[in-house]
């Protein structure tokens, strides 16, 4: 039997259990196998969300393989994942999800449609509106593509009272914020919640658009289960 020590993971089994490293000898660094645990301790359908959603992050859209790694390098992959992939992941066991996340916009649109379903609107409620400072943490923490939606709403906004087209640079983003309206708080807010990619200009226009992301949402996760079923028939 293999036996968890400081430098090597725990193994890997099909079977839920949990493994814990022991302490590390003297002189020796020690390493956390937290996640690798989770991993463990998971069902297999819930692995197979997290492994298909590591590879995702890394090749989605580049027209590599998709091929995963192995599963006794989980710990090493999540060290080195970036923050919006290590947040994928954690959500991912948190809730024991089997459908996997092709990037950040993907997990936050699951948050934002698992909240409507429990009977959140889609605005307001419990929320609380971001600080500036909250705000610009919010926007670095989303896609590229996102933040160049939330720059070009931003401009054509402020197009409609000074006649110029003109993106703010990131670093203004504070003040800008700072003395925003109430409505156009709320909107980008909204659009930082569910990973909007391109622009949106008032609040009537939230109701439209939930209507097509959640259309496109159920459709991908769909797909993505049946993808599930099949594999599973083909090895589970």
């Amino acid at each position: 039997m293999h036996h968890a020590n400081f430098i090597s993971p725990p193994p890997y089994s099909y079977e839920n259990s949990s493994f814990a490293p022991p302490p590390p000898q003297l002189g020796q660094m020690s390493r956390s196998w937290d996640f690798q645990m989770k991993f463990e301790a998971a069902h297999e359908d819930v692995r197979w969300a997290l492994l298909n959603t590591i590879t995702a992050w890394e090749v989605s859209g580049t027209g590599r393989p998709w091929d995963h790694i192995p599963r006794n390098n989980i710990q090493s992959a999540y060290d080195s994942a970036p923050q919006d992939l290590k947040i994928a992941l954690d959500y991912i066991v948190h809730h024991h999800l089997t459908c996997y996340f092709n990037n950040d916009t993907d997990r936050r649109r699951h948050l934002y449609f698992s909240r409507r379903d429990a009977g959140w609107p889609p605005i307001g409620g419990p929320r609380v509106l971001l600080s500036p400072d909250q705000f610009v943490g919010e926007y670095l923490s989303v896609r590229d593509r996102v933040q160049k939606a939330i720059l070009r709403s931003i401009a054509w906004w402020d197009r409609k009272q000074t006649g110029r087209y003109q993106e703010l640079h990131p670093s203004a983003l504070a003040g800008w914020y700072l003395n925003a309206s109430n409505e156009r708080k709320i909107i980008i807010n909204w659009a930082l919640e569910v990973g909007l990619d391109y622009g949106i200009d008032t609040l009537r226009g939230i109701a439209t658009q939930e209507t097509i992301m959640r259309t496109s949402f159920d459709r991908m996760h769909q797909n993505r289960q049946t993808t599930r079923s099949i594999t599973k028939m083909i090895s589970p």
